[in-house]
């Protein structure tokens, strides 16, 4: 099934909605890339650094 979605070798990976890494409701997580998974972590940090938010990533 994942050849058929087109991934390429970029191999699927569960992407996660929120930064708290012991999380664990279903609605946060969703299949994605390595590429999109490390976009939306840096969106995340850059948005946090210009609220002038605490990075709370880990």
């Amino acid at each position: 099934m994942i050849p058929r979605l087109r991934w390429g070798t970029d191999r699927p990976t569960v992407c996660h909605a929120c930064d708290n890494h012991s999380c664990q409701r279903p609605k946060h997580l969703r299949l994605g890339t390595p590429t999109e998974n490390r976009a939306e972590i840096n969106r995340r940090v850059s948005e946090a650094v210009t609220a002038g938010r605490p990075l709370s990533l880990w």
